[in-house]
């Protein structure tokens, strides 16, 4: 059976298909587990079954073949229009990794993400160096070079006197959603 076209009729969806010929074309009603929203693309080969009402028949589900997941994985995934082309997919790995459009790189938290960052641009207290200090005592020493090299000796004694920044960004991974 060969998925021809998706026909909506009031409020429901249903999908025209090619049963056992060119003429036998009927309209079905396409089953799929709550929660999951999908449209066929034209020319999948669907798995249909009658019903107890002979003239109502279902669409269980669409032959697809796949080396993308392992046993005890399961994967969601579009299409372009045409079915031609895999778009994007969400991946659930038996090993308890979800991978979003593949798994070349890791997902991060945000929040932990900023809080490392502002560490490291701002001091807590006078013994951490924060990036903005440097840069800011740097400008000063730039600007008026001509002062005895005071800016500098301050610039010195402040790299000398501070601690590097502790901020760490290893928090924010998420490892076990990775992404492209």
């Amino acid at each position: 059976m060969i998925v021809l076209t998706r026909v909506k009729e009031a409020t429901a969806e249903f999908i025209k298909v090619l049963r056992f010929g060119k003429d036998d074309v009927q309209t079905s009603s396409q089953i799929v587990p709550f929660g999951v929203d999908s449209k066929p693309t034209k020319n999948m080969l669907a798995v249909h079954s009658t019903t107890a009402n002979k003239d109502k028949s279902i669409v269980l589900g669409y032959e697809y073949n796949s080396s993308k997941t392992s046993e005890g994985e399961a994967r969601f995934y579009s299409t372009n229009s045409d079915g031609s082309e895999e778009k994007a997919d969400v991946k659930l790995t038996n090993s308890g990794v979800v991978e979003i459009n593949g798994n070349d790189d890791f997902m991060v938290r945000y929040s932990k993400l900023e809080t490392a960052y502002n560490e490291l641009k701002t001091a807590h207290n006078e013994t951490v160096i924060s990036l903005n200090a440097v840069i800011t005592t740097l400008k000063t020493w730039i600007v008026a070079p001509t002062d005895g090299g005071a800016a500098l000796k301050l610039a010195s004694a402040a790299l000398q006197n501070g601690t590097t920044s502790s901020g760490d960004i290893s928090a924010s991974k998420i490892d076990n959603v990775k992404t492209n």
